[in-house]
């Protein structure tokens, strides 16, 4: 499992030059997205002017090889 932050969602949704890299590695791989990142990607998407923002984020959780959300820690 890869954790993904931020910076690597940002660049595929907004297909910057490196986006097809990540893309290959991303599709391979099972991922983890946490909250704060979710968080951030929708703050930085809105500032760009998506009005869809959150609906891309919301679209993240969908996706198959996707864990995303708030971990909770096991008890011992």
């Amino acid at each position: 499992m890869i954790a993904i932050d931020t910076s690597v969602i940002l660049t595929v949704v907004l297909d910057e030059p490196e986006a097809e890299n990540f893309k290959s590695v991303l599709r391979q791989e099972a991922l983890l997205i946490g909250w704060p990142s979710m968080f951030e990607t929708r703050i930085v998407l809105s500032a760009k002017g998506f009005a869809n923002a959150g609906d891309i984020v919301a679209r993240l959780t969908e996706v198959r090889n996707v864990t995303a959300g708030l971990l909770r820690r096991q008890t011992l």
